[in-house]
C-alpha cells in the first residue's frame, strides 16, 4: 500500500473511532477524485 492509501486507511480509522460522518466522507471523496489504484 503507497503513502495515499495509507493515509486514506488512517483518516476511515479514525473516522470510525470518533464517529464523525464528516471525516468519514472525506476519504469516500478524495478516493472519488483522485486516482486511487485499488487493483
Amino acid at each position: 500500500m503507497d503513502l495515499e492509501g495509507w493515509s486514506v486507511f488512517f483518516c476511515m480509522a479514525y473516522s470510525i473511532q470518533t464517529l464523525n460522518p464528516l471525516l468519514f466522507l472525506l476519504p469516500l471523496a478524495f478516493s472519488n477524485f483522485l486516482p486511487f489504484d485499488r487493483t
